[in-house]
Order: structure tokens, then C-alpha cells, then sequence
């Protein structure tokens, strides 16, 4: 707010160019301060078999902290996918629920945005996206491309250890996630360092390696007795 004081010394013009600064640098800091509460997610989303040649990302913005909070969290995904069939429809899924669709053009790529709030050009983000597994399937419900949603500030994520084809090693999803890909709930957590790094291969489901007895089966409870 500019004084009668100044506002006599400067003029009318003056008074309004030294408002106008004024409220430029409130309008910056106010930029400055909602960019460094935002937090980018970027990652590749893997082809599957029934799309070999399929490629894929995804980049997940949030809003977070104070200034968020005032002014109502928002969140934008953006999932683009190239060399799938032309001209065709397709439905994005977020835990396998879904959410939207992309439509490609005469190339086979296509770009679908998600927000909440809504915005104009923007389908709707019914979920946080952070922690969940992101696949875009096709009008049989087969997936094309999918990968998941790793953010260190996923609301409730768990470290889960992957042994599957597509992926090996710890990831950080949510514990319906986790069960769904097959994978072993850690606890909570990070995945740095890896608490799946003992996971081998070659180990069937009772533990122990193909054809062979399970040294802990034998010394542990319920082993053989010596």
C-alpha cells in the first residue's frame, strides 16, 4: 500500500508505476514460492509383449506444502505413448482402475493429460497417482505399455520386493499394488538401501533352491531333526 506521503511527492503516475513494481515483486515471490513446492515425477513406462515395439512416459506433478495447502493441492499427470496402432483409442488405468483414455494419431502416438482440480483440456485425476502401477491397455483390456508411479513421498507406500520378468529388485508401491504384482511387502520404508538384494532367482516358493533342502528348514523350527 503506498502512503499519502509518497503518492503527493510522486505524482499520480509515479504513485501507479511504483504500485505496479510493488505488486510485481509480490507476484514473483508468490511463483517463487509455489515452484519450490512442487515436486516432478518422470519416468518410462515398458512395453509389454502384446506391444513390443511400444514406448512410453509418464510425468507426475504435485503440489506440496504450505502454499499448497492454502491454496488447495493439485496434481497433473501427463502420459504419452508412441509407436502403438494408429488411429486408436485407448484406456489408462491406475491400479488397474481406469481413469481416461489417449487416443493416438495416424503415427501411433498419443498424449492424454490428467488433473485435479480439473482443467480446461484436462481429463480427471480421480486418484494420486504417486505409488500406484500406470498402464495403458487397449479395447480388450490387454496391457500395452504400464510402469509404475515411484515418488519417495507416496502416501502410504511400502518397500516391495519384485522377482517377476519384467522386473527384479525393490520398488516403492502401495500395498494393493505390491500383492497384485506378485511381490513381497517389506514394511514401510525406502528402497535405498535395497532390502531385496538377497532375492535370488533360482528360489521356488517353500525357499529353498530347485532340488535342493533349505538349510534354514533343517536348523530352524519345524526342520529336520539331526
Amino acid at each position: 500500500m503506498i502512503s499519502k506521503t509518497i503518492e503527493r511527492r510522486l505524482g499520480a503516475a509515479g504513485a501507479i508505476v511504483l504500485g505496479l513494481f510493488a505488486l510485481t515483486g509480490e507476484l514473483f515471490m508468490q511463483r517463487q514460492a509455489e515452484a519450490a513446492t512442487a515436486v516432478d515425477v518422470v519416468g518410462a513406462l515398458r512395453a509389454t509383449s502384446a506391444a513390443p515395439g511400444a514406448t512410453g512416459t509418464f510425468r507426475e506433478r504435485s503440489s506440496v506444502g504450505a502454499s499448497a495447502r492454502a491454496a488447495g493441492a493439485r496434481t497433473t499427470l501427463v502420459v504419452r505413448a508412441k509407436s502403438l496402432a494408429p488411429n486408436s483409442t485407448y484406456q489408462v488405468r491406475l491400479s488397474g482402475k481406469p481413469i481416461g483414455t489417449l487416443a493416438t494419431g495416424a503415427g501411433g502416438s498419443g498424449r492424454a493429460v490428467f488433473s485435479t482440480p480439473t482443467r480446461a483440456r484436462a481429463q480427471a485425476l480421480p486418484v494420486d497417482p504417486r505409488g500406484r502401477l500406470l498402464s495403458v491397455n487397449d479395447a480388450n483390456g490387454d496391457d500395452m505399455l504400464e510402469g509404475e508411479v515411484d515418488d519417495p513421498t507416496t502416501p502410504g507406500g511400502i518397500q516391495c520386493c519384485l522377482n517377476t520378468a519384467e522386473e527384479q529388485g525393490c520398488d516403492s508401491l502401495l500395498p494393493a499394488d505390491c500383492s497384485a504384482a506378485g511381490g513381497i511387502d517389506m514394511g514401510a520404508g525406502t528402497c535405498d538401501p535395497d532390502p531385496c538384494t538377497q532375492q535370488g532367482d533360482d528360489t521356488d516358493e517353500d525357499g529353498g533352491a530347485d532340488g535342493e533342502v533349505d538349510d534354514d528348514a533343517v536348523n530352524g523350527e519345524g526342520g529336520l531333526a539331526n
